[in-house]
């Protein structure tokens, strides 16, 4: 990736104990490595479950994965991020999600279309929410053009592949680390216990 980003995070031993737990579960310590390294460089945060990693198999590396919104988020970082337009149209019996997505130093957008014929495999949320999930995957295909990002995936874009559930942390294993959960819309983030005593 090419464009500037601002300093990236440097994280403390428990937040990359914490990382290691909900983000890497089951991952070795050079998988687990790999994703830090990718996190550094594209300067996204696990916690803000913006990049994890998922173990399939102990025969298999592990698959390293960026939401939606974690590419967003290196858009606007980059500074020259100028807007998206996206969305979903019929063709035939397929539907067919697009996505252009605008930079401020480029006369042209980036544009793409993808076919839900080919990411479609009736599973997890395909069978529910196939537009927004074609859309997902033309938006992060798109944002990965414009901005120059290479060597990782959406997780639409794996047939088999689910965002992995946030895992239960002992308090004992994470001392004054607390995940909190919004059942609202599915959000979890982490909070410092310690910080919000008086």
């Amino acid at each position: 990736m090419t464009d500037n980003l601002p300093a990236v995070k440097q994280w403390s031993e428990k937040e990359v104990s914490l990382i290691k737990s909900i983000a890497a579960p089951k991952c070795n310590d050079e998988e687990f490595g790999l994703l830090m390294y990718q996190a550094r460089t594209l300067n996204l945060d696990p916690l803000q479950r913006q990049i994890w990693a998922i173990k399939y198999s102990e025969n298999k590396p592990a698959s390293i994965f960026v939401g939606r919104d974690g590419y967003l988020s290196i858009a606007h970082k980059s500074g020259q991020f100028d807007g998206m337009e996206s969305g979903t149209r019929g063709d035939g019996d397929d539907l067919i999600g697009w996505a252009k997505v605008y930079r401020k130093d480029m006369k042209l957008p980036f544009s793409v279309e993808v076919s839900a014929k080919e990411y479609d495999k009736h599973q997890g949320n395909w069978t529910t929410m196939r537009k927004t999930m074609i859309q997902k995957v033309a938006e992060s295909q798109g944002l990965r053009r414009a901005f120059n990002i290479a060597g990782v995936y959406s997780p639409e874009e794996m047939p088999e592949s689910e965002k992995p559930p946030m895992k239960e942390i002992a308090p004992e294993d994470h001392e004054g680390m607390i995940l909190i959960h919004d059942p609202q819309n599915g959000d979890v983030w982490v909070q410092d216990s310690r910080k919000s005593k008086k």
